[in-house]
């Protein structure tokens, strides 16, 4: 029943030609009937979604509220994304979610502190989602992340607590390890390091102003 209702939230997401979806669509399998008491148990389980409604007799099924333009719905989620590199051409999707989790914790409960230990994930998670960034046409690993947040603040605090938002700088990221290793980490919160290397990061939205100036240059 999870993944009904999952499935119908989709389907009701996407068919804006059709208002009110129904229940039976979604059960049915290969045109064959389905049985009453399957669907009043799908209707019981779709009415606990606070996303849709459905009517009092179990048939048709809507949105709750209408869609948000795109637009609108992309920017809120760049709000509470960042940019972030490098990492090993290697790592895991697991591995780099983990890991924020953990740096979302410890920029929230404020240790940034280097040479501490990195803090356990929050509950409930801070991470909705980390997209590797791929070259493409090989679709190897960048080295390079978008991070969203199921929040601004965990953004925010990660980009506050670096020493260069400490100081005033306009670039909230630490000097290129591979220029200055030492000052690469000097002052950087352990808990933004990865495999010994120190994270670079900064808004998304402020990434991808950046990159734009630097074609259009």
């Amino acid at each position: 029943l999870t993944y009904v209702r999952t499935y119908v939230r989709i389907y009701a997401a996407t068919a804006v030609a059709a208002p009110a979806a129904d229940p039976a669509v979604v059960v049915t399998a290969g045109g064959k009937a389905v049985p009453t008491a399957t669907l009043t148990a799908v209707a019981d389980a779709l009415r606990a979604s606070a996303a849709l409604v459905v009517d009092a007799e179990g048939k048709r099924v809507r949105r709750a509220a209408p869609l948000r333009p795109a637009a609108e719905v992309a920017a809120e989620a760049d709000g509470r994304s960042l940019y972030a590199t490098p990492f090993p051409h290697d790592a895991s999707l697991d591995a780099l979610a983990a890991f924020f989790e953990a740096a979302a914790a410890a920029a929230l409960g404020g240790d940034s502190k280097a040479g501490g230990a990195a803090a356990a994930p929050a509950a409930p998670a801070a991470v909705a989602s980390v997209r590797m960034r791929r070259h493409l046409a090989s679709k190897d690993f960048k080295g390079s992340v978008f991070v969203e947040f199921t929040g601004p603040a965990a953004a925010a605090a990660i980009l506050a607590a670096l020493p260069a938002a400490k100081e005033g700088a306009a670039a909230p990221s630490p000097p290129d390890p591979s220029e200055d290793p030492a000052a690469a980490l000097a002052g950087h919160p352990a808990w933004l390091v990865f495999e010994g290397a120190p994270v670079r990061v900064e808004a998304k939205s402020a990434f991808v102003e950046r990159k734009l100036a630097d074609r259009a240059a």
